[in-house]
Formats: C-alpha cells, structure tokens, sequence
C-alpha cells in the first residue's frame, strides 16, 4: 500500500520523491537527499534511494497514503535500512502514524532501531488494530514514516517500503460428531487402508530381502546360529509393515477417542503415529519372525490395538500424559 515505495519516480521534477512527504523537528535542519544508485553506493532494489545525515532532530519522510484502521486487521510495514559507517545517537526507524477523523497526530508504533549496518537491512514494523486503540481510542487511520527520532551523526539510508494490510489468524478446534455406525466404518476403513499399505510394503519388502543375505548372514553368523536366518530377514519385513498400520490405524482411533481434531489433536496424532508406529513394528515382526504371513501379522496389529482401545478409552498419547495402561 505504500505509494512509490521504493522511491523511483519524481514526476514534478523537484528532487523528491513522489508521494513523500519531509518533516523535520522546528529549529532544526537535516540532510535529506534523493539518491541515485551508483557502483560505490548501491540502493537495494530499483535505480533510487532516500538518505538522512547529520540530523538536529527528529527527521522523518511520511508516505502520503492514508489507510483507514479496520477491526480485526494486523498492519506489517518493512524497510531497507544501511548505515555508512556507525551512527551516534538517534538512528534509522520505521513507523506507523496514528491520526483522528480530522487528520490530527495522536501517536505511533516504532521499530527497532538501527545504527550499525553497513549490509542493507530488513526492518519490520507490526500494528494491530487492537493495539492501536490502546495507543489511542480515537484513532481512525495510520500512515507510514521512516527516518530518525532523535539527532543523528552520520548517515543513514532508506528503500524497499513495504506495507501489507492481514487479517488475524486462529486456529480452532472444530467438534465432529459420529454415530455409532460412523465409528465403527471409521475402524473398518483404518484396518482396511492399514491392510493396503502393509500389502504394498510387503511386495518391496519382498523385493529387498532377496538382497538381504550379506546382512542377514553377518547377523546371524554374530549372534549364533540359534536364530535362524529367515527369521532376521522376516524380522525386518514385519517391521516395516508394522510400521505402516500402525499410522493409519492411530489415525482413525484418535477421532474414535476425542470425536474432534484441532491443534491438540493434531499433537496426540503425532505421537502415537510415532509411537504406536514402533510399537506395531515390534509385535508384528515377532509374529513375522515366528513364521505368520506378513497379512496376518499385520492384521492382528491393528485388531489388538482396536480392542485395547474401545476396552481403555486410552491411547499411546495417555501413556505419554501418565495414565498408565489402565
């Protein structure tokens, strides 16, 4: 919303930018140009730049756009800001302006200050409406202004205003409710997409193991030959679809459990995909590596866990939250 932001036009020919104003503190003077960009002095973006030096006080450009406040609306403002060298007191700021229905000053939210930053700078500036009519109830509209609050040796430079106008997110939880039958289509669907991803799993897995002996041999050549060596490979097969049935079976149990998803939710589903992952990964290599099919296996994962969880109302997260099992 910044009118000429990055200072490229002077249509009047008057060695000013267009759509800036100057203000300077009374009784005082300043050094404000209109700069070109040159190779020992480069602006940020574009073929202009604004600079201020040596100022006796408070010096400011003010953008002429006028933006109405809105409720429910967050003002973001940033500038391009560099020193010269180290500036001494003062220092480079941008600001927003707050003014009444008839363009009276009431006050202003700052930004950071910079005094050395020989590198271009991004500053940032963020007004809410809320705060603004804290600042001052009867503020109407802002404007936007960058330079100095206070005297300042040395120099500073200015470019690349921008100004963007967002409304304020949040994030709510949102109640589903589902009927009996719902919930049991839901655990149903679980098993079923559990079922699919451990059939998929399955056939890599299947193509992988035929590459297994050198590990599965060094395995078994360590630990004895005790532990045959399909069961290590079978372990490892398990494992992996384990893994893939635990995921989409937490999935749907959370919903099952809560009837809600949100932020929260969202968290629980987090760790027991991770954990209960793990887990499944556990149970269903041991029943891979005593000889069931890796169907079965994975199966039987998904249905234990169902049960646990319609008998405990509990889930992986519970454990974590230190409800026990029970």
């Amino acid at each position: 919303m910044a009118q000429n932001n990055s200072f490229e036009y002077d249509s009047e020919i008057t060695g000013t930018p267009d759509k800036w104003q100057l203000y300077i503190q009374p009784n005082t003077t300043a050094n404000v140009q209109w700069l070109i960009s040159k190779p020992d002095n480069l602006s940020f973006i574009g073929d202009h730049f604004v600079s201020f030096s040596n100022t006796g006080g408070w010096t400011v450009y003010g953008n002429q756009q006028n933006e109405p406040l809105k409720a429910g609306e967050t003002y973001v403002a940033t500038a391009m800001i560099r020193t010269a060298t180290k500036v001494t007191s003062g220092g480079g700021i941008i600001k927003f302006d707050l003014y009444d229905g008839s363009g009276n000053y009431l006050g202003e939210k700052v930004s950071k200050t910079i005094t050395k930053s020989e590198d271009w700078t991004r500053v940032l500036v963020v007004l809410t409406y809320d705060e603004a009519k804290r600042i001052n109830a009867a503020a109407s509209s802002i404007k936007l202004s960058i330079g100095t609050l206070s005297p300042t040796a040395g120099t500073l430079y200015f470019d690349a205003v921008n100004w963007l106008t967002k409304p304020i997110l949040s994030i709510k939880t949102k109640k589903v409710e589902f009927s009996p039958g719902q919930k049991a289509g839901i655990t149903t669907l679980a098993a079923g997409v559990g079922s699919t991803v451990d059939e998929k799993v399955s056939k890599i897995n299947t193509r992988i193991s035929s590459k297994q002996s050198p590990i599965s041999n060094a395995i078994h050549e360590t630990v004895g030959t005790s532990i045959p060596k399909q069961f290590i490979k079978n372990l490892g097969k398990g494992g992996l679809s384990g893994i893939g049935v635990g995921v989409a079976v937490d999935w749907g149990m959370n919903y099952l459990r809560k009837e809600e998803f949100g932020a929260e939710e969202l968290k629980e589903s987090l760790i027991n995909n991770v954990t209960l992952s793990l887990a499944s990964a556990g149970i269903a290599g041991i029943l891979v590596g005593l000889g069931a099919p890796v169907l079965v296996a994975a199966m039987t994962v998904t249905w234990l866990y169902t049960l646990y969880n319609n008998a405990s109302d509990k889930t992986i997260y519970d454990w974590f939250s230190g409800g026990g099992l029970y």
